[in-house]
């Protein structure tokens, strides 16, 4: 993915590195030690540069259990309508949400920017498109009278939140990928454990708060590694 440096890009790394903003982006930094080895494992599996996965962290913060105002619910913000188009509760479920599961939804957010990469044949439009939907995207191209433009030519005729969410996305990777060159110094930072189970099948609905007594974990920490669970059970099915 090209990593275009502009004032607009420029801008996001100077107020990502400044002091008000160093606390939650010291948190994502944390928080990438449990998802980021996972996700960059299903972006390799589904032929995707690795360097998509810091998209994550600028959608969610790194929480699978983020809900926007929109509705837009998990660590890669599907709407429920889209996320039924990759896979996500294709079946109405009570019992749990799809998009809060780390795996499925990382893989579902593949395969959705796989699709818009190959329409657009350009990352930062594909990204934009993740952003504000296609159609805006398309519509904005159209628009510009220009032949083959770039996401920085339609710029201005798109949303404002995706006029700064492509230049976030990059600021982001940009330090993500070198933060100590960026003043994060990663032995002051608490990076979290990375995502590791133990699967196990259950035939009937059983109480969470049973299940972590017999894991011998709190309920809690059974939550956090079943965040797609939305009861306080496993589903009957």
């Amino acid at each position: 993915i090209p990593m275009d440096m502009n004032e607009h890009v420029e801008k996001n790394i100077q107020w990502l590195t400044q002091t008000k903003a160093r606390k939650f982006f010291g948190k994502w930094l944390e928080r990438s030690g449990k998802w980021f080895s996972m996700m960059k494992k299903i972006a390799a599996e589904e032929n995707m540069p690795e360097e998509i996965v810091y998209l994550s962290m600028i959608e969610s913060a790194l929480n699978p259990n983020a809900l926007s105002r929109a509705k837009a619910v998990g660590l890669w913000q599907f709407m429920r309508a889209t996320g039924s188009d990759y896979g996500l509760n294709s079946e109405d479920s009570y019992w749990l949400d799809e998009r809060r599961d780390p795996e499925k939804s990382t893989r579902a957010a593949m395969r959705y920017l796989k699709d818009l990469y190959s329409e657009f044949g350009d990352w930062h439009l594909a990204l934009a498109s993740y952003n504000c939907g296609q159609g805006r995207v398309r519509r904005a191209l159209r628009r510009s009278g220009k032949k083959n433009p770039d996401y920085w030519e339609i710029r201005n005729r798109l949303p404002k939140e995706t006029r700064y969410y492509v230049p976030l996305y990059i600021a982001t990777a940009v330090i993500a990928m070198n933060p100590e060159k960026y003043g994060y110094k990663l032995n002051e930072l608490d990076i979290q454990e990375e995502y590791a189970y133990d699967t196990f099948t259950t035939f009937e609905p059983v109480n969470l708060d049973v299940l972590a007594k017999c894991a011998n974990i709190t309920e809690e920490e059974l939550k956090l590694l079943n965040p797609e669970l939305i009861k306080g059970c496993t589903p009957p099915d």
